[in-house]
């Protein structure tokens, strides 16, 4: 299946549901170039339910790629990234600075804060890198006073912003990393090339790639996405979605496993429930939980009969969020926090 670049600029007079900003998105994409977004989990036509397709690490070739702008050409020679203070410069990062520090792995899921039913962008990967606050350690620079907001800018040309308490452990935010290795290999370019960050607690808009730039700011900026009417703040929502199959199936009358994955960031999903045609919520099986940052991975076992009949997703977090009954979601703007709906026809 070939890419799609996600290149979407809609303002929020034009969105009236979820479902009229997905379309429109999709509208958008495709006319604006169709070739440069992949989704792992989009697997094609229906075919039925298979089992053992729900790997708990998503691979590099199947991570969903949503960008603003065409993938930047970047000479890992030249590229830099500087490190600024309201415009001064504190420190300047080259290729080679990776060679000189040790990185750490950490398994962190990814959304897109436009992911939901129809557009299923999420995927979970095993990142190399380090927390920005011991590169900042290891490279001489104090947090500078006064400051509210860390900028970022990319090669191409996207920039946003998060407060600049994402550099620490508080709540459900942070820390801020700076990761070069995705799933042991040097970041794919439509991932980085070189490095890009992950801000724990917040959709992948603010988990920006290709920098050139990061730069302490005393007054709040609005980012790429966010001047479109995309939440600033850009928290995760508990969301569950149905990956296996993905979408309404056809299936012969029996016995049928269903599988999905459930998110909610920072705070680590606990329960996923299931219901038929609108019935009473039954515990689906957890496959998979390691706990914060990352997706869990669920199963259901359920027994086609005749006709069509629907699933219903349904998330609970340790915090206590629980995924809206609306499997469309309520804020478009804000992130999917719905439970997805599936039709299964038993033939």
């Amino acid at each position: 299946m070939q890419p799609i670049l996600r290149v979407t600029k809609i303002t929020p007079r034009t969105i009236v549901s979820r479902r009229d900003l997905l379309l429109s998105a999709s509208a958008m994409v495709a006319a604006a170039c169709a070739s440069e977004q992949k989704s792992g989990m989009d697997s094609g036509p229906d075919t039925g339910v298979d089992p053992e397709a729900l790997p708990p690490i998503t691979a590099n070739a199947d991570f969903y790629v949503t960008s603003s702008m065409p993938t930047p050409t970047i000479d890992a020679a030249s590229w830099t990234l500087t490190i600024l203070d309201r415009g001064a410069v504190l420190q300047v990062i080259t290729y080679a600075t990776f060679a000189l520090l040790e990185g750490r792995e950490k398994e962190h899921t990814l959304m897109c804060i436009s992911a939901g039913p129809g557009y299923p962008a999420i995927g979970n990967a095993v990142w190399t890198g380090l927390p920005v606050t011991e590169l900042l350690d290891a490279l001489g620079i104090a947090v500078p006073e006064g400051v509210v907001e860390i900028k970022f800018q990319g090669a191409d040309g996207y920039s946003t912003s998060i407060p600049v308490g994402d550099l620490y452990d508080e709540g459900l935010h942070g820390p801020l990393w700076l990761v070069w290795k995705m799933n042991g290999e040097d970041l794919p370019p439509e991932h980085g090339t070189i490095c890009r960050f992950l801000t724990p607690g917040r959709y992948g808009m603010k988990n920006p790639k290709w920098p050139t730039s990061i730069e302490f700011i005393d007054t709040p900026y609005l980012g790429f996405w966010e001047s479109y009417g995309w939440s600033n703040d850009a928290s995760y929502q508990a969301s569950g979605l149905f990956q296996n199959p993905p979408r309404s199936t056809s299936v012969p009358a029996g016995p049928v496993t269903v599988q999905g994955v459930a998110f909610a960031g920072k705070d680590p999903v606990v329960a996923v429930n299931v219901r038929v045609d609108g019935a009473e919520w039954q515990p689906a099986t957890l496959t998979y939980a390691p706990g914060a940052d990352v997706w869990v991975t669920w199963s259901f076992d359920y027994e086609a009969t005749g006709g069509a009949h629907t699933l219903q997703v349904q998330a609970r977090t340790t915090g206590g969020m629980t995924s809206n009954d609306d499997p469309d979601g309520t804020g478009a703007l804000d992130g999917y926090d719905g439970g997805m709906l599936l039709t299964i026809t038993g033939t």
